[in-house]
């Protein structure tokens, strides 16, 4: 299996349709306010690693904020604590290989830790199908799920919450930040 390095970081993993692990690469971007570090990545017995989410690679926060859109939003950054691929089926990249990965949940500066998240995501045939629980210290949890077809793909829907979260929906968008942290913006209705 290739490195989560060469295939991408966090909860919204690039694809290219057709490709082993769907021929993810490592995505780099500048960053904003502090962003910056090196996310530890982890390999299993069978070499699957990771390193998190990895989503659209973008040059700031506000830059990812303005492709996000309108609406109520709540920015985070990430970056991975523990991680293991297991590779099911035939050996090497196929599909119903998986990823589970956890990561500390920082404010919008990357500074003050206020969560933490676990995400799970697995090879589809073209795509990736990946969920996770954000969860943020005394506020609640929200829960994300879906399938991303390609490298642009970068939103997930919300699928609910708990805490001040309760009832809420929305979207995830999944951006890359440099030294293998990951930006979420999440768009929130109820």
């Amino acid at each position: 299996m290739k490195s989560r390095q060469a295939i991408g970081t966090g909860l919204a993993a690039a694809l290219t349709a057709g490709a082993a692990w769907i021929g993810i690469d490592a995505a780099t971007a500048g960053s904003e306010q502090g962003v910056t570090g090196s996310a530890s990545a982890a390999a299993d017995g069978d070499g699957l690693a990771s390193s998190g989410w990895r989503g659209m690679p973008v040059d700031s926060v506000a830059q990812a904020q303005q492709l996000a859109g309108e609406g109520r939003t709540l920015t985070l950054v990430t970056e991975e604590v523990r991680a293991r691929g297991v590779d099911v089926g035939a050996e090497g990249e196929s599909t119903g290989d998986f990823f589970v990965f956890e990561e500390t949940v920082f404010n919008a500066r990357g500074g003050q830790v206020i969560g933490e998240d676990t995400v799970r995501c697995e090879l589809g045939i073209r795509t990736f199908n990946c969920e996770a629980t954000i969860k943020l210290d005394r506020r609640g949890k929200i829960t994300v799920g879906g399938a991303l077809f390609s490298r642009r793909d970068n939103v997930i829907p919300v699928t609910g919450g708990t805490g001040n979260f309760s009832g809420v929906g929305g979207e995830l968008r999944v951006f890359s930040l440099r030294g293998g942290k990951s930006l979420l913006v999440l768009k929130l209705i109820r």
